[in-house]
Formats: C-alpha cells, sequence, structure tokens
C-alpha cells in the first residue's frame, strides 16, 4: 500500500515534512523514532559529519530499523572519511549510484519508496573516535497522520467552524 493509499483512509493530511533532529553529542550516533501516529516515505537524511583530529577513517551509515530493533537497510559510504574531513552527508530518495566527491560531501542512495511506521527507527552513525560529532541533521519525509487525536480533534473543529461560517452566510 502507499502512502498516498493510506492517505486517503487517514484522518491526516500528506505532507513534506523536514525534522530537524537534535544533535547528539560528540562520540554518539543519531537515532531518531518515527513518531506516534504518523506514517512516513522517506525522502531524505542530511547531516554534518565533523571527525575528530584523531586518525582513523570513518564511513557513515544509515541504518533503518523495524519496531523490534532488527535492521531492515542499511546504506554506508562506499568512500572512507579521514580524521579532521568536516564532510556533509546526504541519504536521498532517487539517488542512484553513491557519489562522493573527494572526501568532501557525499550523497548515498536511500532504498526506493521506503515507508516507515510508528516505534520504527533511523540511525546515523560511522564516527570511529569519541570526539567526532554529527550536527545538521535533518530528516525530510512525506508524512501522514494516522490519527492522532489531537489532530484529528483540530480537524474536526475547523470543518466545524467552516460549517458554521457558511450557515451564516446562508441564513
Amino acid at each position: 500500500m502507499s502512502l498516498r493509499a493510506i492517505a486517503r483512509g487517514a484522518p491526516g493530511t500528506l505532507w513534506r515534512r523536514i525534522y530537524t533532529v537534535k544533535n547528539p553529542g560528540a562520540g554518539n550516533d543519531v537515532t531518531f523514532p518515527i513518531p506516534a501516529h504518523r506514517a512516513w516515505e522517506l525522502l531524505g537524511v542530511a547531516a554534518l559529519l565533523t571527525p575528530s583530529g584523531v586518525a582513523g577513517n570513518r564511513r557513515p551509515v544509515l541504518t533503518l530499523r523495524d519496531s523490534g530493533n532488527v535492521t531492515l537497510a542499511a546504506v554506508a559510504s562506499p568512500t572512507l572519511i579521514t580524521a579532521a574531513q568536516v564532510t556533509p552527508v546526504t541519504w536521498t530518495n532517487g539517488q542512484g549510484a553513491p557519489v562522493v566527491v573527494g572526501g568532501t560531501a557525499a550523497w548515498l542512495p536511500l532504498p526506493d519508496d521506503w515507508y516507515m511506521m510508528p516505534s520504527e527507527s533511523l540511525t546515523v552513525t560511522g564516527h570511529t573516535d569519541p570526539g567526532d560529532t554529527w550536527t545538521n541533521i535533518r530528516v525530510t519525509v512525506l508524512e501522514v497522520n494516522t490519527g492522532d487525536p489531537a489532530y484529528v480533534g483540530s480537524l474536526e473543529r475547523q470543518v466545524a467552524d467552516h460549517l458554521e461560517a457558511l450557515y451564516e452566510l446562508t441564513h
């Protein structure tokens, strides 16, 4: 079933949304759970990897996991990033083959038409030193609300307001 089909049967609206993920601090992976009452088509993940000056190569990896923390897919950079080489890394839908520009930027493919449900997660990793950091982390998705009561309640209130306004105009 496509996300568009889910959207037709759900009380929410399909929208493109960019989540800004809190920086995890030096030496930590980034794990981002899919919020409750949301269904996603993953369009892209972008982050800035700042390796420490400690020797050793880094290989950025995006891991997609199900609600039981089982790895469903992992996309790794084919090229290593060296120490102290600040590199923007982007995983994107429709990318095709990986493109790494002299270690100064990396564009990596996502699995096609990747849908995610609440309690699934994505993790960005690839550091090898406690001083390495991930920053400027963004997750771009097509999102549909699958029944958040607060959201549904606000929609019901908007519909009621519109109906009241229409009634006022016609009577």
